[in-house]
């Protein structure tokens, strides 16, 4: 069952980059609210994820 999980979940990553991207905020978001702490990425870090929503985005644009 779990493997099945992980395995439906690395599919659903290696079909949109964004989705591994944003899972890896959680995950830093949720550690940082658990220990009370404050998490800094770099900037390269939000321009890549500004590059990703904006590629999916016309890709979605060019699928309609």
């Amino acid at each position: 069952m779990a493997a099945e999980k992980m395995l439906q979940a690395a599919e659903t990553y290696a079909k949109s980059p964004i989705t591994i991207k944003l899972r890896e905020l959680q995950t830093l978001t949720d550690i940082a609210r658990e220990k009370n702490l404050v998490v800094v990425t770099s900037t390269t870090d939000t321009h890549e994820l500004g590059n990703i929503i904006a590629l999916t985005q016309e890709k979605s644009k060019k699928s309609q």
